[in-house]
């Protein structure tokens, strides 16, 4: 006999059911419970606490596809292995292979993980369905479509390979319950007994045929629906589907000559439930029509900015509830999302930071495991070549022989010389120090470690891709187990799991027990799905890939009370007082009915009047989430929460959907919260929550967060976050606090290159991170503007050197060529390791750069034939050991700043027994001398270069008189002459846009020394015919000492603020500049924004900085 018991609900079907199986076992009498999955503990439980141990001896509770696995054990033959998703998706992939030669439409699917989905998702589909690719092929050429009829057949065609490649060496389960049906028949399995299906809201036909076999097996079916009394309504209606399936069960029963008694309908229970909510319920059903009078207290609708929102008010809205009903436990409430993992993130972080805990059915992939992550880079060597990206990962797992810092040295130099590739199989042989950089015994000896920790790296690896690509399948799997022994993985495993034992966290420990059998058992379904046929390692290396992206970790609940959070379509709860409806957005829940999958809704309507009917149409699933929508709401029995976010994170707008709209209208007084409009007292419900209110509203001066200061400041663990904060409100700058680490970090005494002192007043945290931290960034081997300007300064050096001045302007352009390429290859020999192993464009931009060095050399012959002074000094040292001594500047506190350096070129000239003296520096990226810089601490390298010769530069020089510091642009010129122009007019326009840039000393020696004519063709100086003087870039030697009073006492400042600890960020932004911090390293850990204060360096004419300069000197003197 077939029974139904009928209700909504709410209604006590699933008591009635247990009530029913208790009675029957306490008489002795055999029952079994079919339930859904994810429901069989709960029954078990509460059918344990109703009769005891000894009478549930009587009761079987199982699922499908444990009554399939308990049938087959007794009355079935031994199976083989039963397969899992990974191997399915392997297999296949496999099939797709094997059929590629037939497929037009599916064959780009053979090595893609998501569309190996869709296709696995079809063939589940189809044995749900009770549907086989014979019949899928038979109708394919009745479609009246051309395309559907390919793509079926195709389907078909694949559906079979599949079957056929799965039933070699695998069990598949999803053919258990057809096997079951078949089975029950020939069977005593159901004799004498009474058999129950609860919690479902309809059946697959696989299922179905099940129920129809058990029929006339046994004594008596109970099977409950979640309906309401009127069973024959047509039309929309949230039970319509359940309905159909009504008459589906009867159809079944009249097909096997079972009777059918009258439905036992069962009335909504009313007692302890909520009004409102009971009245929801009603709504929902079509009993109520107008809407709730009373006041709602026991609903509430909430909009949230985004799903974080919405997870921030449900984690505190539970915490505030269970603070406020010591009566209600975790486990009486419920949060409800239409689609699982939707908000996995943000209800983990909102629980935490609210103390609440949460059991999370969920499982994480396998795949980020170390051994895992060591095995698919192994193969990714073997199957895409030697890429450097998978050989650090796979270095990176820390399951090799070598040590961390020897895999940040390989790392490092991999960088640097860009190593890929073919470059792994051969010695290192550039310097390790970089690029141009001197060869020193010390960098020959790094050379040397670096090349045996390659070897010892790289060649067991090689040695493996040798073997691994000629073996066949079940070879391949065994070779990488083999690997693994031998090159110790498993030893440096047991090391990791002895130190997670020995500090207790036996969880972690227990995890990587179970990934290394977990990877011993998919190298092993490998092996079996392919066997000993041939495949390459890209091939292996793919199918491993599919297979681990099937595979997950779960985990184990950490809290006996937790609040259960779950999906409307599985999640089945009891004893639920609260529930929070979450993401109650349009097209999110209710989900949009479109059908997914490899077959459209017009498609799958033509093959069900074809006879093949799988899965529901998209009419039948709109219901299917009516019902859905329904159960979640109607869930709890005391408070409801439905939550909904106003857009998602790209900022795209989002609607509240039905289930909002509808309680808007059965309540018109239900509470609409907004998260936006809440007011701070509102989150406080942990520390962690507070902490967040008190940090967002530091600066006010209000009663709360008065409050909220006092009560953390108590907190010792809290004390550090206070600093923060009240540093960051108040405004102080970056500062090292104890003076004694500062004077410990740059010195008593400081000792300091020109160029940092510019990267100071650029920004005093760039100088801490850079010079006090060492903390810069790494840079490959190219040819990039440092590197260049090296190599040009080589050049220019060697020129100058080697060719006096009498000699040097008399060199023809020929000369001037082959002699610029014979010191570019010398430096390329000599210092760049020469051409081997340089790339192409390496090559060629370095090539390049004879063109430019040809223009600048012969602008340089073309200024020294017009001056006086004379190239004597090049690349002149400024240090200890160098041949002038460092400047110097006193200290308050009795130590002394220091300045080293190193200046590109010292010209001289001998005149009336004075000998002047002037520096050059080239710049091969151009530079304009702004006196104005100079007062704020920019561009003084060159002017202290210049006073350092004229205090300490008596031995090499004598006695100097100090003429002037010029920028000369080591690059080529630019010329906007036609193509008429002559070569010399061409040379005079380039020399006019090169001209040198800086400041000359206002002396008619110097200036008649350093260009006879006093052109203006090579420096920014002219006569001035109004007085009778010169006028340009000119200081006065009055004005030059002024301004070397004022560097003085810049660089005493920089040193004092040093010492003092002050490492503010603070970057300098000079008139016009947009992006102060474009460039900068560091920009990612200052926390600098804009908007933020800055230094501003107003650019002022020469004039107006000579005004300011002399004003300074005056309030000086």
């Amino acid at each position: 006999m077939l029974n139904f018991i009928i209700g909504r609900n709410n209604s006590g079907k699933t008591e009635k059911i247990r009530a029913l199986i208790a009675e029957r076992a306490s008489e002795n009498k055999k029952c079994i419970l079919i339930v859904p999955e994810q429901f069989s503990f709960e029954s078990e439980r509460s059918i344990l606490e109703k009769i005891g141990a000894q009478k549930m001896l009587n009761v079987d509770i199982l699922s499908f596809t444990r009554l399939a696995f308990v049938i087959n054990e007794q009355y079935g033959k031994a199976l083989n292995k039963t397969i899992d998703d990974g191997t399915r998706k392997v297999l296949m992939s496999l099939s797709l292979e094997a059929l590629s030669g037939k497929l037009e439409y599916f064959k780009r699917f053979s090595s893609k993980p998501a569309l190996l989905s869709n296709l696995l998702t079809f063939v589940t589909e189809l044995k749900q369905c009770a549907v086989t690719p014979d019949e899928i092929a038979e109708i394919s050429g009745k479609t009246g479509n051309k395309s559907l009829g390919k793509k079926l057949s195709e389907l078909s065609l694949i559906a079979a390979s599949y079957d056929a490649l799965v039933s070699r060496s695998f069990f598949d389960d999803e053919n258990l319950l057809t096997i079951a049906a078949d089975m029950i028949s020939e069977t005593d399995f159901f004799d004498g007994k009474a058999v129950y299906f609860d919690a479902f809201c309809g059946f697959t036909k696989q299922e179905r045929n099940c129920i129809k076999s058990i029929l006339p097996k046994a004594e008596n079916v109970f099977i409950s629906l979640c309906t309401d009394r009127d069973l024959s309504r047509e039309g929309v209606s949230v039970f319509e589907n359940v309905n159909s399936e009504f008459s589906h069960l009867k159809k079944c029963a009249a097909e096997q000559n079972v009777g059918v008694s009258s439905p036992e309908i069962l009335n909504v229970k009313e007692d302890g439930r909520s009004p409102e909510l009971v009245y929801l319920e009603k709504y929902l059903c079509g009993e109520e029509f107008k809407p709730y009078k009373e006041e709602c207290d026991n609903i509430v609708v909430c909009a949230a900015g985004n799903r974080a929102d919405e997870a921030d008010f449900v984690a505190c809205e539970i915490k505030k509830l269970l603070r406020c009903n010591p009566t209600l436990r975790c486990r009486n409430i419920a949060v409800i999302e239409r689609t699982a993992g939707t908000y996995d993130k943000e209800l983990s972080e909102s629980f935490k930071k609210y103390g609440v805990p949460m059991f999370e059915d969920k499982r994480r992939p396998i795949g980020i495991q170390p051994v895992m992550v060591f095995v698919k880079c192994l193969l990714a060597l073997c199957a895409e070549g030697f890429s450097t990206e998978s050989f650090m990962r796979l270095l990176k797992t820390g399951l090799t022989a070598l040590s961390g810092d020897e895999i940040s040295e390989l790392e490092n130099y991999a960088f640097l010389w860009n190593i890929d590739g073919s470059k792994w199989r051969r010695d290192f042989t550039e310097n390790p120090d970089g690029l141009g950089f001197d060869v020193t015994e010390k960098s020959q000896e790094k050379l040397i470690r670096l090349n045996d920790i390659r070897k010892r790296s790289v060649l067991p690896v090689l040695a493996f891709k040798k073997d691994f690509e000629e073996a066949d399948g079940e070879k391949k799997s065994r070779l990488i187990y083999e690997f693994l022994i031998k090159n110790g993985v498993t030893e440096r495993l047991r090391e990791k799991i002895e130190y997670l034992v020995s500090s207790g966290d036996t969880v972690l420990c227990e995890e990587q027990d179970t990934v290394w059998a977990t990877l011993m058992d998919m190298l092993g379904k490998m092996a079996s799905a392919i066997g000993e046929t041939v495949i390459t390692a890209k091939r292996y290396s793919e199918l491993f890939n599919i297979l681990l992206s099937a595979v997950t970790l779960g985990s184990l609940p950490q809290e006996l009370d937790s609040v259960t959070v779950g999906a409307a379509d599985r999640i089945r709860v009891t004893d639920c007082k609260v529930a929070f409806v979450i993401g109650a957005d349009s097209g999110v829940f209710p989900l949009d009915p479109s059908t997914e999958g490899l077959l459209s809704d017009s498609e799958r309507k033509v093959m069900g009047a074809l006879g093949v009917k799988l899965a529901e149409t998209a009419e039948y699933k709109a219901v299917d989430e009516k019902l859905t929508a329904y159960r979640a709401v109607t869930a709890p029995s005391e408070k409801l929460y439905v939550t909904y976010s106003l857009s998602n994170f790209d900022g795209t707008s989002m609607r509240p959907s039905e289930i909002v709209n509808n309680i808007v209208t059965a309540f018109p007084t239900v509470p609409k919260l907004d998260t936006a409009l809440s007011e701070p007292l509102y989150s406080i419900e942990s520390d962690a929550s507070a902490f967040k209110v008190l940090a967002t509203d530091y600066c006010e001066n209000t009663e709360l967060v008065v409050t909220l200061k006092k009560y953390f400041g108590e907190k010792n663990e809290y004390s550090s976050r206070i600093r923060s904060l009240d540093r960051i409100a108040s405004g102080d700058k970056m500062k090292i606090r104890d003076s004694k680490n500062a004077i410990s970090l740059f010195g008593k005494s400081m000792y300091v290159s020109a160029s940092r002192v510019e990267t100071y007043y650029k920004c005093p945290f760039e100088y801490f991170c850079k010079f006090g931290l060492n903390a810069k960034p790494r840079k490959t081997a190219e040819l990039d503007p440092a590197q260049s300007g090296t190599v040009i300064h080589f050049v220019l050096e060697h020129v100058l050197s080697l060719y006096p001045k009498p000699q040097l302007i008399k060199l023809s352009d020929n000369d001037i060529k082959m002699i610029v390429k014979n010191l570019l290859s010398e430096y390329l020999n000599e210092t760049m390791g020469g051409k081997e192993n340089k790339e192409k464009r390496f090559l060629y931009l370095y090539n390049r750069l004879s063109d430019s060095l040809f223009e600048v050399v012969k602008r340089i012959t073309e200024e020294l034939k017009v001056s006086d002074f004379t190239p004597t000094g090049f690349e002149v040292k400024i240090d200890e050991d160098g041949e002038i001594p460092p400047y110097a500047v006193p200290l308050h506190d009795g130590g002394f700043l220091k300045i080293r350096g190193s200046v590109d070129r010292v010209d001289t000239m001998r005149k009336n027994g004075k000998t002047y003296l002037r520096v050059i520096d080239y710049k091969s990226g151009g530079k304009d001398f702004v006196l104005s810089d100079v007062l704020s601490g920019l561009n003084m390298q060159m002017l202290i270069y210049l006073f350092a010769i004229g205090e300490n530069g008596d031995e090499k020089y004598g006695d100097v008189f100090p003429s002037g510091v010029l920028y000369m642009p080591a690059k080529k010129g630019t010329d906007a002459l036609g193509r008429k122009a002559t070569s010399e007019e061409v040379l005079e326009q380039k020399i006019k846009n090169s001209r040198l840039s800086g400041i000359v000393v206002n002396d008619k020696d110097v200036i008649e020394g350093m260009d006879r004519d006093v052109s203006g063709r090579f420096i920014n100086v002219t006569y001035d015919k109004k007085s009778g003087g010169f006028k340009g870039d000119l200081l006065t030697a009055a004005e030059l000492g002024r301004l070397k009073t004022e560097i003085d006492g810049i660089l005493r400042e920089m040193a004092n603020s040093l010492k003092a600890g002050n490492v503010e960020v603070l970057p300098c932004e000079k008139t016009n500049d947009r992006d102060v911090c474009a460039y900068c390293d560091y920009y990612a850990v200052c926390g600098f924004e804009q908007g933020a204060p800055v230094r501003k360096i107003e650019k002022m004419s020469l004039k107006d900085a000579k005004k300011a300069l002399n004003k300074e000197g005056d309030d000086v003197g």
